[in-house]
């Protein structure tokens, strides 16, 4: 048993270091990032099945949470079995059975580490967060990236960090509610910088958040979670005064460029993708064209030019669906995608007890929501990754007998 405690022990220990790292790995996209969470979750997994034999017991997922999970990855499996591209297949299988490993992982965390867990994902975060505002007040970026190839990856992971540490903070008492709500106004600063559809993402989360009354608590809980959305909003803004007078005196005039730019280029360029997409799902309608095939097939169905969106964006460097659901339809079907929303309906299907865990849901539809102009949860390994952990908590938490 002493055996068995520490490799479960080890196992917990490499998920803390997964938190910390994903952030860090340039979203996974590249080598040596991806190449670190797939050891990260397979050493993880290792211990943890270790500690499992040694034991001979096992913490299993909801049964209805479980088959959602397995049907998907099965589908994935046929998909790859029969697909004419694969190494691109391989590799999209993989990450898929990453994502269904950390899942299980995050479920069966125990309890005491959870805080432990939790600190590793906001050093990280507090990581990212800085080097944010650097890259806005010392490099000058239009739209800051974090450590993240682009805004939009990077607002993803924003997009589920924020809501968790506002739950955090609401949770906490004294020096710590301070620091995650210093951490969760610097989030707050680098999303607004992004310039990205994870701001709208977050603000409808949390407006749903507030509506609800943080925990169906009358009238008193929607007034009372309006002042905590007004003062994290006032906090950000306040960071962007006193840390840089100019970029605030601009921001306005940025916001309305840059929400031109969205407008023409972001909300068209996204649109004739999913034209592309819907008809690449008309003739592949149940089990798509494989996993990782939306690169290869995607050019057969892409639309005419559009002469307001750059010829490169439709044209050139099209190698996912940027929607979550879209990429899941077209590479595993509508049969992917019913597995794919059952599990997701599943596992947000419960509310929390605690604070943290309500957080926890909301940073997840935050994240959903955002799927709808992304694929963090298909094509963005390091937040998929992340989101799956968290849905393995949550879950674990709303299932908890204690």
């Amino acid at each position: 048993m002493i055996r068995a405690a520490g490799l479960e022990s080890a196992a917990w220990g490499v998920l803390i270091a997964l938190v910390l790292f994903a952030g860090l790995s340039q979203g996974g996209f590249s080598g040596w990032g991806l190449f670190g969470l797939r050891v990260l979750v397979g050493a993880g997994l290792i211990l943890w099945l270790a500690s499992v034999v040694m034991r001979g017991f096992i913490r299993w997922p909801p049964l209805p949470v479980a088959l959602a999970a397995l049907v998907y990855l099965l589908i994935t499996v046929v998909g790859a079995l029969s697909s004419p591209y694969p190494y691109g297949s391989a590799q999209a299988l993989l990450n898929t059975a990453m994502f269904g490993a950390v899942f299980f992982l995050g479920y069966a965390f125990r309890p005491s580490c959870r805080p432990v867990l939790l600190a590793g994902f906001g050093l990280g975060a507090g990581i990212l967060g800085v080097y944010g505002l650097w890259q806005a007040l010392g490099l000058g970026l239009t739209r800051v990236t974090g450590l993240y190839f682009n805004s939009n990856h990077y607002s993803g992971f924003l997009a589920l960090a924020v809501p968790i540490t506002l739950g955090l903070a609401l949770s906490s008492r004294g020096f710590w509610r301070g620091l995650w709500a210093g951490l969760a106004g610097l989030l707050c600063v680098n999303l607004i910088l992004t310039f990205s559809w994870g701001l709208l993402a977050v603000a409808l989360a949390l407006a749903g958040w507030m509506l609800a009354g943080f925990g169906r608590r009358g009238w008193a809980g929607v007034l009372r979670g309006g002042l905590l959305a007004l003062s994290l909003v006032g906090l950000a803004l306040l960071m962007l005064v006193s840390l840089s007078p100019q970029l605030a005196g601009n921001l306005g005039q940025r916001t309305v460029q840059l929400w031109g730019d969205w407008a023409r280029v972001s909300l068209e360029s996204r649109a004739g993708i999913a034209r592309g997409s819907l008809e690449l799902i008309k003739t592949h309608p149940w089990l798509g064209v494989g996993p990782g095939n939306f690169v290869y097939a995607w050019p057969r169905y892409r639309p005419p030019k559009i002469e307001t969106v750059p010829q490169e964006i439709l044209h050139k460097r099209i190698n996912y669906a940027h929607n979550d659901y879209l990429q899941v339809a077209s590479e595993t079907g509508l049969l992917g995608l019913a597995a794919f929303l059952g599990f997701w309906i599943l596992v947000l299907g419960k509310g929390s007890r605690l604070l943290v865990g309500t957080g926890i849901k909301v940073g997840l539809i935050a994240l959903l929501l955002h799927g709808l102009t992304d694929g963090n949860l298909t094509f963005i390994p390091a937040n998929a990754v992340l989101a799956y952990l968290f849905a393995g908590l949550y879950v674990g938490e709303t299932n908890d007998p204690d």
